[in-house]
């Protein structure tokens, strides 16, 4: 990172490089259980190595009120499958791959601390596994259109912020179950959509954050009598609220908790849009304590308990065609440290 200025304009600019390597071996049992008959035998089924490379720039402009956002990044992708023949044997497919891909962003200051925005984006991603008929799956490339607003509310500290955005994705991977077997297929689909939020502190040490999002992704190029159709398992509404405290003074300075609910709404349970989910609302709640509270030393650091689900809620679900039960309730605990 390094910062500069040329004349008027000051400049945050970012530049780096990654690597990203996936290795594994899929083998699948057939056979009857044991005690019953002939022993499973575990035949080989796929392996597949992976290796993707990316360089980037980007360069934050300011002039004023007024900031531009710009940067690039090129992607080197390389893979090796191997896969069973019919005739018992083994083929070899290799896959090489390079993509640039660039983002764009403007957003301009004005009264009050209003921020409109625009940013046009296009992004490279490599992935993992085989498709149906046993090729490697390629990279998905899209391209994202986005215009927002970010609100400060007067008098409180609270921002409020809302888009609307437009993707458009070629050869995103998804499962299919047309065949009768829930196998990854590649298809061309476009997600259109609204999001806002708000996040807010009413007073000291109690926070709210409140959300929803209204969803779109139709399916442009992809398996028969799919094509115009909504993508299964992408609900056209979600919301939620969550509210959480921490006591400021006191004999229980430090300690805290939340509560907040989640609303998913229809969806489909295949691409065909023959199966509906029906709309869900969970319940999930937290506790934590600031260790900073207890001494200096610790300061940001934070163990915290987390109930999802929080009332056991378990209804049927499907997607690709396959039907499961939602995730019941479900306790984690965890330590947090900011710096």
């Amino acid at each position: 990172v390094y910062d500069l200025d040329t004349g008027p304009l000051s400049h945050t600019v970012l530049a780096g490089a990654d690597y990203g390597w996936t290795s594994y071996t899929s083998r699948q049992g057939q056979g009857y259980p044991p005690g019953v008959g002939p022993t499973p035998v575990l035949a080989f089924t796929e392996s597949q190595d992976q290796q993707n490379t990316g360089v980037y720039i980007f360069d934050r402009i300011e002039y004023g009120d007024l900031m531009l956002n710009l940067g690039g990044r090129r992607d080197w992708l390389w893979s090796e499958t191997t896969t069973p023949t019919g005739t018992g044997g083994r083929a070899t497919t290799s896959q090489d791959a390079a993509e640039n891909s660039w983002q764009a962003a403007i957003s301009y200051r004005l009264i009050y601390g209003i921020v409109p925005y625009f940013n046009y984006q296009t992004s490279f991603t490599p992935n993992v596994g085989t498709l149906v008929d046993g090729s490697p799956a390629a990279p998905t490339t899209a391209n994202q259109k986005e215009i927002g607003i970010k609100l400060p509310v007067p008098h409180a500290n609270a921002l409020i912020t809302a888009s609307l955005f437009d993707i458009e994705m070629t050869d995103g991977v998804v499962f299919d179950a047309s065949s009768g077997v829930n196998q990854q297929v590649q298809q061309d689909m476009r997600s259109r959509g609204f999001e806002i939020e708000g996040q807010a502190t009413l007073l000291s040490g109690l926070s709210l954050t409140a959300s929803y999002a209204y969803t779109d992704v139709e399916i442009e190029k992809g398996a028969v009598g799919t094509v115009g159709n909504t993508l299964n398992g992408i609900p056209y509404n979600s919301a939620s609220v969550y509210a959480d405290y921490t006591q400021q003074s006191g004999a229980l300075a430090g300690f805290g908790g939340g509560l907040g609910v989640r609303y998913v709404g229809m969806s489909y349970g295949n691409d065909q849009n023959t199966i509906e989910n029906d709309p869900r609302t969970f319940v999930d709640a937290a506790l934590h304590y600031e260790l900073g509270f207890l001494t200096p030393t610790l300061d940001g650091t934070r163990v915290q308990l987390n109930a999802s689900n929080l009332f056991d809620k378990v209804e049927q679900v499907c997607n690709a065609g396959y039907c499961y039960k939602d995730e019941g309730f479900r306790l984690t605990g965890g330590v947090r440290y900011r710096f």
